[in-house]
């Protein structure tokens, strides 16, 4: 007979370890590709030294002449906090209890509570893939207020259905918590929210995941956001040694500038980078550069399955989260996914991982990983913009 104990042992003995290959080689090329590991931890936060430059220590003198005197290794001290990211799965009393006497029923339902569970938290890593820490997910532009709120965003990529948002001004005041998605116009670019947020929707105003605001990854923008003022843990205006190299595109694309790009990187850090990421449109572009030329795409197959297009054996990646119109040279081995932990369940006092809703007749699971994302060479990394 499957029971709650059944169910629990499921979770953790059967689902953890798919849930854990899904996340960390399904999500993203780019999650696939790099280290993820404990490495320094401080406490709650990760602490990394940030490495540049060259110690002098080489020299060439006479035979019987004075060795060299090395000099300081240069580096910056790079501190960030752990995020903590949560995801929740909810199996009424009722849904167990039918499918108690039936194997095939609970499979089924598990599969289907942890199919959506992990839709859900793909979506959201890679959302935060490419956020600067701010958990931002759309600008306002205009507002249309009823009884069921439409609002016009800039942007509508990071928008789904059933996603429940919180709506901020533009400095992070909050005036509505709890909103729900209920239809996304891609074309027009208009959210609808059910039911009416009772409060004024002005232009500028964002949103955010529920609670999110200021508490994600730091995505790789926060590398080349020049208006943040903090660069881990160090003002962005003391580390222009080890930031990151941008170029303005001047509204072209080529294979030349794209060349420049990576000669860039190479001259500076003896090593080409191995991943560009870009969006959509660019990527549009890139191929009928590709047709106008009368060149072949090549193309490759990366870890986790991925397929790409490559340039000069360097797979271009297209993500919908990337709306800007900018490529982005990255080395994959120089990030580090700093983590307390892989994804684990949170268990309770008698070590179950299924526990009673307060007042409901419901069970929750809950999902934890606690970590954060780190460029240990920001230098290495470059930014090809206004394309």
């Amino acid at each position: 007979m499957i029971n709650l104990t059944t169910a629990d042992r499921v979770l953790k003995d059967v689902y953890l370890s798919a849930v854990c290959e899904q996340m960390n080689k399904k999500v993203h090329p780019f999650f696939a590709a790099i280290d993820k590991g404990a490495h320094t931890l401080d406490g709650k936060r990760a602490v990394v030294p940030l490495r540049y430059g060259l110690k002098g220590s080489l020299t060439s003198t006479t035979e019987l002449g004075e060795l060299p005197s090395p000099s300081q290794n240069l580096f910056f001290r790079a501190v960030v906090d752990l995020a903590n990211i949560y995801g929740t799965l909810e199996i009424s009393d009722k849904a167990i209890r039918v499918s108690q006497n039936s194997e095939g029923s609970f499979v089924n339902l598990l599969n289907y509570e942890m199919d959506t569970l992990l839709e859900s938290a793909k979506f959201n890593f890679s959302r935060m893939l490419w956020q600067n820490g701010n958990g931002v997910v759309g600008v306002v532009r205009t507002t249309n207020a009823s009884s069921v709120v439409t609002v016009n965003v800039h942007n509508t990529a990071s928008f789904r259905e059933g996603l429940v948002l919180d709506l901020l001004t533009s400095t992070g005041t909050i005036k509505k918590a709890g909103m729900l998605v209920v239809g996304v116009d891609r074309t027009d670019r208009v959210i609808t929210f059910s039911p009416g947020n009772g409060v004024a929707v002005t232009e500028g105003d964002i949103f955010t995941i529920q609670g999110s605001h200021g508490k994600e990854l730091l995505g790789i923008p926060y590398l080349f956001d020049s208006t943040l003022q903090d660069f881990y843990g160090n003002p962005r205006s003391v580390c222009s040694a080890i930031l990151p190299f941008q170029r303005n595109g001047n509204r072209m694309l080529g294979t030349n500038l794209m060349q420049t790009m990576v000669d860039a990187i190479e001259e500076a850090v003896e090593t080409a980078p191995n991943m560009v990421l870009t969006g959509f449109d660019i990527r549009r572009k890139y191929l009928i550069e590709m047709n106008e030329k009368r060149t072949n795409v090549d193309y490759m197959v990366l870890d986790g399955g991925f397929h790409a297009m490559s340039y000069n054996g360097i797979p271009i990646i297209a993500d919908r989260f990337c709306t800007e119109t900018a490529m982005f040279f990255l080395n994959t081995d120089d990030f580090k996914l700093m983590e307390l932990c892989d994804w684990e369940w949170i268990e309770g006092d008698n070590g179950r991982v299924l526990m009673q809703i307060p007042n409901k007749p419901a069970y929750t699971a809950t999902l934890v990983k606690y970590a954060n994302l780190i460029c240990v060479r920001p230098h290495a990394q470059a930014k090809l913009f206004n394309l």
